[in-house]
């Protein structure tokens, strides 16, 4: 992984044909260089590769997406779920709004930047299937979902986003950390991705909110 992180990534690179090939834009997100990153620390880096495909834990996985679909016969929990697909940030935006906080958004923006650079680079190292290329789980309509699904981009930036803002505003905090993670969540039960993703993404961001 460290000389994945190091070295940039080609068309053609030999990464694992198990989701698919990166896009344009996918590529240039992947070796774009951090603003506030350091290479040298992200190097440091490590994820537990997901379960293998076909796997027990995978099925098992599967069975509990597919009874999580239920909840999505909830016409309020879906239209969440959508507006988090589109605009993951918007559940922090409306908070800070109606609270009256004010944050240095560009800044945000940046360090969000850099962190899904860092998720896609994992993402594309492993390049797991979503869970709807490999059973009959019907995929969700989103826009966001378009990449390998390990690790979760949503729980990692959301997780981080909720840390950075529970930092300076304490008073606040346990609102933002449920907000934060309520996002991750919503991401798989929605089916887009498994549990081991969410979970994922949640380690990577305790790795990366340090630095």
């Amino acid at each position: 992984l460290t000389e994945f992180v190091q070295k940039p990534v080609e068309k053609n690179s030999d990464l694992p044909d198990r989701y698919g090939p990166p896009t344009k834009k996918q590529l240039k997100i992947i070796n774009r260089p951090f603003k506030i990153l350091d290479t040298d620390d992200t190097d440091k880096i490590k994820l537990t590769p997901p379960p293998k495909d076909d796997s027990e834990i995978q099925q098992q996985e599967l069975d509990e997406l597919k009874s999580l679909q239920e909840l999505l016969k909830d016409s309020e929990l879906r239209d969440k779920i959508t507006l988090q697909d589109e605009k993951l940030f918007s559940p922090f935006t409306r908070y800070l709004r109606d609270n009256d906080l004010e944050v240095d958004t560009e800044e945000l923006a940046t360090i969000n930047k850099d962190i899904s650079t860092i998720v896609h680079k994992f993402k594309f190292f492993y390049n797991r299937p979503r869970p709807h290329q490999v059973s009959d789980i019907e995929e969700y309509e989103n826009v966001a979902g378009k990449s390998p699904s390990y690790p979760s981009g949503h729980s990692t930036n959301a997780a981080v986003t909720a840390e950075i803002l529970a930092n300076k505003f304490p008073e606040h905090a346990d609102n933002f950390i449920q907000i934060g993670r309520e996002i991750g969540l919503n991401r798989v039960i929605a089916g887009l991705h498994y549990p081991t993703d969410h979970i994922a993404g949640l380690k990577l961001a305790e790795q990366l909110i340090p630095l």
